[in-house]
C-alpha cells in the first residue's frame, strides 16, 4: 500500500478401593438453581451502574460488571469497506459529505490518517488537532462503522476510538494490543508480506495490503481478514474492466480499502459509492451465498433520490418501517430473555424502553414555577387547556395525551393524565412537571419514569430571571442521561429592548454549554402569551405581526423538525427514540452472553463428568479385583500353614523309632494311632476359625467399599438436584457368595481319617514287604543243602527287608503330596468363590451407580444442547440488532 495511504475441569475423582470416590462436598445443584443464585447477585448492580453511573450504597463492594466484555476481541464485519480520510479534511464540508456517503453506502471502517501537506511534505498536525478531529469524526460516524486512527494509539485511547491502524514504522502490534482495550481493533497495513504475517501472529485483527500479489502470498498463511487497496478508488470498482473484482474474489479478499475518499471525486456521489460497495459485496459473497447478490443501486441517481411521501405522520413511511422492525426485534429479544434469562432483573428496563416505541414522541416540560411552562404548553396546543397563574399551578406530574373530550384521570402511580382534543397530541405526549425545586425533592420518580424515555426536553426559563439555582442543579442532574434539551426563554414581552432578548439568550446559551457540555445549544426566545393570543384571534395567525413577534413560529418549527419533519434536524428525535431501546437490548444481550457462556462451560463440564462415570467404574472394578488378591493371600497363608503342620504329623509318625508302635497299631491293631487327635490339635487348631474370620472380613471389605462408592455417587447426584433414591433399583445387599460356606463345609474328620488311613497303608506296605522277604528266604532255604547257601539265602531276605524299611521316607513323600493336592483343590475352590463374590458385588454396585447417574447424564446433555441453541439464537439476534442500529444511525 502506498505511503499516502499507509502513513481444570472438575470431575468426580476415582479413589482407591479402600477409599470411596466423591467423598467431598458437591459443587453443583440443579442448573436452574445455580443461574438464579448467580443472577441475583451481580447483574442488578452492574447494569444500574452502567446505565446511570451511580452504584447503590448497599452494593459498593461489588466491583465486577456483568456487562463487561472481558477479553473478547471486537468482531470485523466482512465483506468490509475501509475508507481513509485525512485529518485536515475530515471536518471540512466536502470531507463530511464524503464520509457520510461512505457510511450510507455501507462502509465498515473509517480510518483517520495524517498524510501531511503537499502529498506528505509539511508540518504534522498537533496532538490537539488530531484529538479534536478524532472526536468530531466519531460523532459524525455515530456507531455506523468502526473509527480507527493511523499509528496514534495514544489518540485512540484518549478519544475512545474503536482501534488503530499500524504501519511498518509504527509501534509493534503486541505493544498496541497491550495499550488498547481488549475490544479494540488492531489493524496492520503493509506492502511487505513478511511484516504482515508477523503482525498477524502478534495479534492483528485485520491486515490491509496494497496489491493482489501480497494478498496471494498471505492468504494461505494467515486466518485474519485481509483487505486490499483499490488503486483508482471507486472509479476502478465501477469500470468496465472486471479484473480487479475477479482478482479479489479468486485470491480470497475479505474487503477493500479506499486510500482517500475526499480526493476521490466519485465519493461525492452517494449513488456511485453505493454501487461500488454493492459490487464489492457481490463479488466477495457470490460463492458464500450461492450467487445471490445484493441489489445494486442505479447510477442515474433517480432511483437513489429519497422521495418524501405526503406527510401523514411526523416520522414518515421510512420511520414507520423502522419502528415496526424495531418493535418486532425488541419483542423477539424480550421473549428470548424471558425464556432463557428470566432471572435477569433488568429485563424490565427493556419492557419500559419498548414503551417509547409504542407511545410515539414524548416531550417533557421542565422549569421553575412561574417560568411560564403552562403558557408554553397552551400556546403550543392552540388553546388554554392548562391552568396558568402567578402562584404554582402544577403540583404534580401531569401527562397530556389526546382524547376526544377533555378528561382528567389519576393513575395508580400518582401521576395525573389529561385527555385533550388537540390534534398534535395524537403524535406527541407532553409531560408537564412541577417547578424544578419541587422536582429536586422528588427527582427519582420523574427521572426513572420520564426523563430516560423523553424524546425532547423543553427547559422553560423566565426571561426576567433565567438560570436560577434550582434550574442549574436540575440541569446538572439530568446531564448524565444525554437527552436533547431545548431552552425556551419565555416572557420576552417583559423585556423592553431587543438587545435585552439577545443578551438573555446568550447568557442562557453560555451557561447551557458549561452545564451540559454541548456545543451550540438550542436557545429559543418566545412570548407564549402573545403566541396564544394571536392563535385565538386569527385562524390564519402565522403571518400576523403579533405571532411573528412572539418568536413562537421558530420554536414550533424547531420542535416539529426535530421530532420528524423536514430540515437539518429531521430524524434526530426518531433516531434517539429508536436507539434507546436498542442500547438496552445491546446491554441485555451482552449480559445474556456472559450468563449463557458460563452456563455453557458448566454444562460441558457436567457432560464430561457424566461421561467419565463409566471410565471411573471400570477403574474402580480393576482396583477392587486387584485388591481382592491381597485379601485372598491371607486365606492362602492360613491354608499353607495348616499344610505344613499336617506334613509334620506325617514326618513324626512314619519313623523307624516308632516301628513297634506302628506295628502294634496298624498290623496287630492293639493300640490307637493318635493321628486324629494330632490333626485336631496341630492342623485344625484355630485355622478354621482364622480362615472363617478372613472370609468374613473379605465380605465385609467388599460391602464397605461398595456401599461407600454407591453412597458417594448418590450424594453427588443429589448435590446436583436429581432424585438419587434407590427405590427404582435393588437396594438389598447382594446375597453373599459362599466363600465362608466353603470353609465351614470342609470335613475335617474325613480329612483326619484319610490321613490316618494313608499312614496305616504306608505302614502295612512297608511291613508287608519286609515280612515277605523273610518268608521267601525261609522257603528258599529248603532247596539248599549247605550251610553257606542257607546263610546266603537269609542274607538276601534280610537285605530285602532292609530295603522295604528304607522305602519309608518315600511313603512319607507320597502322603505329603496327597495332602498338598487336597489342600490345593480346597484353596482353588475358595479363591474362585471369593473372586466370583468380588466380581458379582462390584458389578452390581457399578450397575446401580450407572442407573442413578443416567438421569443426571441425560439432563447434562440436554442442558448443553439447550445452552448451545440459546447461544446461537443470541448470536442471530445480535446480528439483527447491529444491522438495526446501523439503519437507525443512518436516519
Amino acid at each position: 500500500m502506498s505511503r499516502a495511504c499507509a502513513g481444570g475441569h472438575r470431575s468426580i475423582p476415582t479413589s482407591s478401593a479402600s477409599t470411596p470416590a466423591l467423598s467431598r462436598s458437591r459443587r453443583l445443584g440443579r442448573w436452574e438453581h445455580i443461574r438464579r443464585q448467580r443472577r441475583a447477585t451481580t447483574t442488578t448492580r452492574a447494569f444500574l451502574k452502567k446505565r446511570t453511573g451511580v452504584e447503590r450504597d448497599d452494593e459498593t463492594s461489588e466491583k465486577r460488571s456483568l456487562f463487561a466484555s472481558g477479553s473478547k476481541r471486537s468482531e470485523i464485519r466482512i465483506p468490509g469497506f475501509v475508507a481513509y480520510v485525512d485529518v485536515r479534511e475530515a471536518s471540512t464540508e466536502r470531507g463530511t459529505r464524503a464520509i457520510d456517503n461512505a457510511l450510507h453506502a455501507g462502509a465498515t471502517m473509517i480510518v483517520l490518517q495524517e498524510r501531511g501537506m503537499n502529498g506528505g511534505v509539511g508540518e504534522s498536525a498537533s496532538g490537539r488537532a488530531l484529538y479534536e478531529s478524532a472526536t468530531a469524526l466519531k460523532d459524525l460516524v455515530r456507531g455506523r462503522a468502526k473509527v480507527l486512527i493511523q499509528d496514534r494509539t495514544d489518540i485512540a485511547v484518549q478519544a475512545e476510538l474503536d482501534g488503530v491502524v499500524l504501519t511498518d514504522d509504527g509501534v509493534p502490534t503486541v505493544v498496541a494490543r497491550k495499550t488498547l482495550s481488549p475490544k479494540a481493533v488492531v489493524a496492520h497495513v503493509s506492502d511487505d508480506a513478511v511484516e504482515a504475517e508477523k503482525a498477524s501472529k502478534e495479534g492483528a485483527d485485520v491486515l490491509l495490503v496494497s496489491s493482489l500479489r501480497t494478498l496471494s502470498e498471505l492468504r494461505e498463511k494467515v486466518s485474519v481478514p485481509i483487505f486490499v487497496d483499490v488503486q483508482g478508488g471507486v472509479s476502478t470498482l465501477l469500470g468496465e474492466d472486471s479484473s480487479t473484482l475477479n482478482g479479489l474474489t479468486i485470491n480470497g479478499a475479505n474487503g477493500v480499502t479506499i486510500c482517500d475518499i475526499v480526493s476521490d471525486e466519485m465519493c461525492a456521489d452517494e449513488a456511485r459509492v453505493k454501487l461500488a460497495v454493492s459490487a464489492v459485496v457481490d463479488a466477495l459473497t457470490q460463492n458464500a451465498v450461492n450467487g445471490d447478490s445484493v441489489e445494486r443501486a442505479s447510477v442515474d441517481g433517480a432511483e437513489n433520490v429519497t422521495v418524501r411521501p405526503e406527510k401523514i405522520s411526523l416520522v414518515g413511511s421510512k420511520g414507520e418501517e423502522l419502528i415496526e422492525r424495531e418493535r418486532e426485534l425488541s419483542e423477539g429479544i424480550l421473549t428470548f430473555l424471558q425464556d432463557n434469562c428470566q432471572d435477569l432483573d433488568e429485563i424490565k428496563l427493556l419492557v419500559e424502553a419498548r414503551k417509547s416505541i409504542e407511545d410515539l414522541f414524548l416531550l417533557v416540560i421542565v422549569g421553575e414555577f412561574n417560568a411560564g411552562k403552562s403558557s408554553v404548553i397552551n400556546a403550543f396546543l392552540g388553546d388554554k387547556f392548562v391552568a396558568e397563574g402567578i402562584l404554582p399551578t402544577t403540583n404534580e406530574i401531569t401527562v397530556l395525551r389526546y382524547g376526544e373530550r377533555k378528561a382528567r384521570e389519576q393513575s395508580e402511580d400518582g401521576f395525573f393524565t389529561y385527555k385533550i382534543p388537540a390534534e398534535i397530541l395524537r403524535q406527541v405526549r407532553i409531560v408537564d412537571t412541577p417547578g424544578t425545586n419541587v422536582i429536586l425533592q422528588r427527582q427519582q420518580k420523574l427521572t426513572e419514569e420520564f426523563v430516560p424515555r423523553a424524546d425532547l426536553i423543553l427547559f422553560v426559563l423566565s426571561a426576567d430571571r433565567p438560570m436560577t439555582e434550582s434550574e442549574v442543579k436540575f440541569l446538572t442532574y439530568i446531564r448524565k442521561w444525554g437527552k436533547k434539551v431545548v431552552f425556551v426563554v419565555n416572557k420576552t414581552d417583559l423585556l423592553e429592548e431587543a438587545n435585552d432578548v439577545r443578551d438573555v439568550s446568550q447568557f442562557v446559551k453560555d451557561n447551557a454549554e458549561r452545564l451540559l457540555g454541548v456545543n451550540d445549544p438550542a436557545v429559543l426566545p418566545v412570548s407564549a402569551r402573545k403566541a396564544l393570543k394571536a392563535k385565538k384571534a386569527n385562524a390564519n395567525y402565522v403571518g400576523t405581526r403579533e405571532f411573528v413577534d412572539s418568536g413562537f413560529g421558530q420554536f414550533e418549527d424547531y420542535v416539529m423538525s426535530y421530532l420528524g419533519g423536514s430540515g437539518e434536524r429531521a430524524g434526530e428525535a426518531l433516531r434517539l427514540k429508536l436507539l434507546t431501546p436498542l442500547n438496552v437490548c445491546t446491554l441485555l444481550l451482552d449480559a445474556a452472553e456472559q450468563i449463557l457462556e458460563t452456563e455453557d462451560d458448566e454444562a460441558k463440564s457436567e457432560v464430561a463428568i457424566a461421561i467419565g462415570v463409566k471410565t471411573q467404574m471400570d477403574d474402580y472394578t480393576k482396583e477392587m479385583v486387584a485388591d481382592s488378591k491381597a485379601q485372598q493371600e491371607a486365606t492362602r497363608s492360613i491354608v499353607q500353614a495348616a499344610i505344613k503342620r499336617a506334613e509334620r504329623i506325617v514326618d513324626d509318625t512314619l519313623r523307624l523309632s516308632n516301628a513297634l508302635s506302628l506295628f502294634n497299631t496298624y498290623i496287630l491293631g492293639t493300640g490307637s494311632s493318635g493321628v486324629a487327635s494330632q490333626y485336631e490339635k496341630l492342623v485344625l487348631g484355630d485355622s478354621e476359625e482364622r480362615l472363617g474370620a478372613a472370609c468374613e472380613e473379605f465380605s465385609a471389605w467388599l460391602d464397605r467399599n461398595n456401599e461407600a462408592q454407591l453412597q458417594a455417587y448418590i450424594d453427588a447426584v443429589k448435590g446436583r438436584g436429581f432424585d438419587a433414591s434407590l427405590s427404582s433399583v435393588d437396594n438389598e445387599k447382594e446375597e453373599r457368595a459362599k466363600s465362608l460356606s466353603v470353609v465351614s463345609n470342609f470335613d475335617h474328620t474325613a480329612a483326619a481319617q484319610l490321613l490316618d488311613k494313608s499312614i496305616g497303608k504306608a505302614v502295612e506296605t512297608t511291613i508287608g514287604s519286609a515280612g515277605g522277604a523273610f518268608v521267601a528266604s525261609f522257603f528258599l532255604s529248603g532247596f539248599f543243602n549247605s550251610f553257606s547257601e542257607d546263610v546266603l539265602v537269609y542274607a538276601l531276605g534280610l537285605a530285602g527287608a532292609y530295603i522295604a524299611v528304607l522305602s519309608l521316607p518315600l511313603k512319607r513323600s507320597e502322603i505329603k503330596s496327597k495332602i498338598r493336592r487336597s489342600a490345593a483343590a480346597f484353596l482353588t475352590e475358595l479363591e474362585e468363590t471369593m473372586e466370583n463374590e468380588c466380581t458379582t458385588q462390584v458389578g452390581s454396585t457399578t450397575q446401580k451407580i450407572s442407573t442413578i447417574c443416567a438421569p443426571w447424564a441425560a439432563a447434562a446433555r440436554a442442558e448443553a444442547a439447550r445452552v448451545a441453541e440459546c447461544l446461537e439464537a443470541r448470536r442471530e439476534l445480535k446480528k439483527s440488532l447491529e444491522k438495526m442500529m446501523i439503519d437507525v444511525a443512518n436516519l
